[in-house]
């Protein structure tokens, strides 16, 4: 299959295709980013970076640097795990200086009394009532909050997941799932179900796309600075 026959969201196989060489580096220059900017459109909301003017967060992964543009996120999940939706996924959406793009994807469930909330992810939902730029007070690293050295991924290539669904895109899922409050969640259903493109349960997740034979292999993060 050509690869623009290989379109994003999946559903990860239980078996995978085998081992990556490579693994993945991220860092967060100066700390992170102090400020970023929030936004909506007619499918989603978005915490914004590029907008901001911040390129401290990157990511480099087979020897291409990626630049951090901007947060969002899907209810239920895109991506599947072994035929399974989560309840929610954050996609960290990067270009490189060439126009290539990484996403990095990550799990999300409602959190049960016993787990601990991620604090990063809470503290971002809460943010989707302003609507421009802010400064948080502190520097923001969303790798140091999500992620951990040692993770390991899902990677394979696949596209963007909304309209025109670019093809070509290098795509990495965390395997660990993160937790954040049923009440940040349900606010989230509750604003995307003001949005044109989104469904009446409060969902804007693109169907899963067939594999086509693509390759889906296991890789790690090595560091995070």
């Amino acid at each position: 299959f050509p690869h623009n026959e290989w379109q994003a969201p999946i559903d990860v196989p239980e078996q995978v295709t085998g081992y990556e060489e490579d693994s993945m580096v991220l860092e967060a220059r100066g700390g992170g980013c102090s400020r970023v900017g929030l936004e909506s459109d007619n499918h989603t909301w978005y915490a914004s970076f590029a907008m901001a003017g911040c390129t401290n967060l990157t990511a480099t992964w087979r020897g291409r640097k990626y630049t951090l543009q901007q947060i969002h996120f899907h209810i239920e999940s895109e991506n599947m795990l072994h035929g399974h939706h989560m309840d929610m996924e954050v996609h960290m959406v990067h270009k490189s200086a060439d126009n290539r793009s990484l996403v990095i994807g990550l799990f999300v469930q409602r959190s049960h009394i016993v787990v601990e909330e991620n604090r990063f992810l809470d503290r971002l939902l809460e943010l989707h009532y302003s609507s421009d730029a802010i400064t948080s007070g502190v520097l923001e690293n969303p790798y140091l909050g999500t992620m951990k050295t040692g993770d390991r991924f899902y990677s394979f290539l696949g596209s963007l997941t909304t309209p025109p669904c670019t093809p070509n895109l290098e795509w990495v899922l965390i395997q660990d799932i993160l937790y954040v409050s049923p009440r940040d969640i349900q606010k989230f259903e509750h604003f995307l179900k003001t949005r044109p493109q989104a469904d009446s349960y409060g969902h804007d997740d693109r169907p899963v796309q067939p594999l086509n034979f693509r390759p889906v292999k296991i890789g790690k993060v090595s560091a995070i600075m």
